[in-house]
């Protein structure tokens, strides 16, 4: 969550979400299931839906994978016919001191994983990337310190000081 949001706007569009319909949200729709299928596929392993529903804390992964993995797949529209490299469709990705691709720590998609690894006590992520050319695959590992120091105490006071108020005030 960042700073810039208006916290208002945000608790408002959280109570009425409404659906959005652009390009870019119809392409993930579209496609997460066959990148979920080949996954399956490449993996050997099947996925189960979870969406795990707490008082104030929720999350919603693409997938299960027994007691220890989760996964969440992104379809990025604009690198749809691209091979899934670091750069400008996939701003999120960059290459490790190992010259490996790899999860940004500082992309939303990172704090999105940790988050639903949290929730869902689960130890590991299979991040998939699909395109229509290729298919990335990274296991993100649970990050206790970033959840426990930062995620987690963000989320707390998002819930504390603004939503909870807003959702008083519509008493």
């Amino acid at each position: 969550m960042t700073c810039r949001r208006n916290k208002n706007k945000l608790c408002k569009n959280l109570i009425n979400s409404h659906k959005i319909v652009r390009k870019c949200l119809l392409h993930g729709i579209q496609f997460k299931s066959k990148a979920i299928c080949k996954f399956e596929a490449q993996k050997g392993v099947k996925c189960r839906f979870v969406r795990p529903d707490f008082p104030f804390l929720g999350a919603s992964p693409d997938g299960i994978i027994d007691t220890d993995f989760l996964i969440e797949v992104k379809c990025p529209y604009n690198g749809r016919n691209d091979k899934v490299l670091p750069g400008k469709f996939f701003p999120f990705l960059y290459r490790n001191k190992s010259g490996e691709i790899a999860l940004k720590e500082i992309s939303t998609y990172y704090a999105q994983i940790q988050g639903q690894l949290f929730i869902a006590k689960r130890k590991y992520c299979y991040f998939i990337v699909y395109t229509f050319v290729d298919l990335f695959v990274q296991v993100v590992d649970y990050d206790e310190n970033f959840c426990l120091n930062s995620l987690v105490p963000k989320l707390s006071m998002f819930y504390d000081k603004y939503f909870r108020p807003y959702l008083a005030s519509l008493l």
